[in-house]
């Protein structure tokens, strides 16, 4: 992979921090600390005068001498490099980041200008993905990765943008957009709401299941023909089952099924903590295959943690080794036939195993295809409809006493 362009931030950005730390001394202290000083010495506290100036001002001052020796040396760490496949953002002084978004996540390239920074001339360009879903305290979706400080904001947009439209987007992952039928449309919709970007802990799954049911009965009312839910803790399966008449298919329930059938024994190998494997063991029990599962092998990193979109060349690399490493184990020693492998470790696993390896997403839309060409949803006596149906609404918005 070559470097195509490496950058840094324009030297303007030292001027704008230097002005900021101007506008919070004199706009913080200096407007009341000095009325104050005249009217005690006014008074006849001369005493109080200094004692309070003291008091007030070494801290002031020691913490502008601090953000006068960290402006510069925080603009000579910052670094931008346009691969040809990812956007590399490294910064900081006493703590280093490193932020590595692929070009194939990205969704939005927002400009970003405030007064002075448009006195100054520079911008700041915010890169949003559809992998990262954190909101500010005003409920707006943050950047994952922020380009600060640079004068040539729309020439660099336009460089990303290039790019990103140069690559597959993330909608349409590799191993889905190869199998589906020609006249298949799959529009992949994403949680304005959603609380993070990933599913793990309890609390987690709860929330998102308000989210998936809603949007499930959002896309039924939008006219389409089926909805795949994406998480293998299925959160809202049985509740968009209830809301909707039209086929709901989660990823765990066309995997586990089409394992079945491939071999007598099956084991998955995913990210996850410990207990991830007792959740995954209530999904594969939902649909009566405990005697299938031969074994849950869980990998130590986040549930992320095998999304090549999400992580670097280098941590892909590590996580493929790990992940093969356990489904050997799953074989040789729980007796699996059969691997059902998540993203960015099923084609290094297909292609190293002598056993057939499930990649959950095209397994889920074979089978949703399939499905809703034979007219087929499923039964409303297992899922019956609710007497009021409700649509939630997740905030992030912290109530006030």
């Amino acid at each position: 992979m070559g470097v195509n362009r490496v950058f840094g931030a324009d030297p303007a950005l030292k001027s704008l921090y230097r002005t900021y730390a101007f506008i919070a001394v004199v706009g913080g202290i200096l407007w009341w600390i000095i009325p104050l000083e005249v009217a005690l010495t006014v008074i006849g506290e001369p005493l109080a005068a200094r004692i309070v100036a003291l008091a007030v001002l070494l801290p002031v001052f020691l913490v502008l001498l601090v953000a006068l020796y960290w402006i510069p040396r925080f603009y000579a760490s910052i670094k931008y490099v346009l691969e040809e496949d990812e956007i590399v953002v490294e910064r900081g002084v006493w703590w280093k980041t490193k932020s590595v978004v692929p070009y194939n996540r990205v969704t939005n390239v927002n400009i970003y200008q405030g007064p002075l920074s448009r006195h100054y001339g520079i911008g700041r360009l915010a890169i949003q993905t559809a992998g990262f879903s954190g909101v500010n305290s005003s409920g707006y979706k943050t950047a994952e990765a922020d380009i600060i400080g640079i004068r040539n904001f729309e020439e660099t947009k336009d460089a990303v943008m290039s790019f990103v439209n140069g690559t597959k987007p993330i909608a349409v992952e590799a191993g889905a957009e190869t199998v589906k039928d020609v006249n298949t449309e799959v529009v992949h919709g994403e949680i304005p709401d959603a609380m993070g970007p990933h599913v793990e802990q309890s609390q987690e799954v709860d929330m998102v299941a308000l989210l998936n049911a809603r949007e499930a009965m959002r896309a039924e009312e939008e006219d389409y023909d089926a909805v795949q839910l994406g998480c293998i803790l299925e959160p809202g399966m049985k509740s968009a089952r209830e809301l909707c008449d039209i086929l709901v298919m989660s990823l765990p329930c066309a995997a586990f099924h089409v394992a079945s059938m491939l071999g007598d024994k099956f084991s998955i190998v995913i990210c996850g903590r410990g207990h991830m494997e007792s959740k995954l063991r209530e999904v594969v029990a939902r649909y009566g295959l405990q005697s299938k599962l031969a074994s849950i092998r869980t990998l130590d990193l986040p549930p992320t943690g095998m999304q090549p979109t999400l992580i670097s060349k280098e941590e892909k690399k590590k996580m493929e080794e790990a992940a093969l490493e356990e489904a050997k184990k799953a074989i040789e020693e729980d007796g699996a036939e059969v691997i059902i492998a998540w993203p960015g470790a099923y084609e290094y696993l297909r292609d190293n195993l002598d056993v057939p390896v499930i990649y959950p997403r095209t397994a889920a839309l074979k089978m949703t295809e399939a499905l809703v060409k034979l007219g087929l949803t499923h039964s409303k006596k297992t899922y019956p409809k609710p007497r009021i149906p409700h649509k939630y609404y997740l905030t992030p918005t912290i109530p006030t006493a």
